[in-house]
């Protein structure tokens, strides 16, 4: 916690000459521009250990709760479920919230009925 109140803070700035102001300006877009880069390599290593993720346990998961699941989205992880619901932004906040940077979020949808074939182009 700061020593210093907001009131105190943006009193002090309001004295300060154009200079000073300018050098402060500088100083605060520099703190966050190195903020901003640094989430950015957090984010880009997150996504090369995504990358790097061995998915089969997830595909297992939704082979065989395919049909308990269906018309909602899960969080998984590893094979584990961390969250379902209709509501997508549920369960991406739900898998945020847990700390699960790599989880697999996905809309389940329902098997194929009997006697209909599917055919996945993509």
């Amino acid at each position: 916690m700061s020593q210093f109140s907001i009131e105190q803070i943006v009193s002090a700035i309001r004295e300060l000459t154009p200079d000073e102001y300018a050098s402060l300006r500088k100083t605060l877009d520099d703190l966050d521009d190195a903020a901003r880069k640094e989430r950015e390599a957090a984010a880009r290593e997150r996504g090369r250990l995504a990358s790097l993720r061995d998915f089969s346990a997830d595909n297992q998961w939704l082979v065989d709760n395919r049909t308990e699941y269906a018309g909602q989205w899960v969080a998984l992880r590893y094979g584990e479920l961390i969250s379902h619901s209709p509501n997508a932004k549920e369960v991406f906040a739900a898998a945020r919230n847990s700390g699960y940077t790599d989880a697999v979020v996905m809309l389940v949808e329902a098997p194929p009925e009997p006697g209909h074939a599917v055919i996945n182009l993509g």
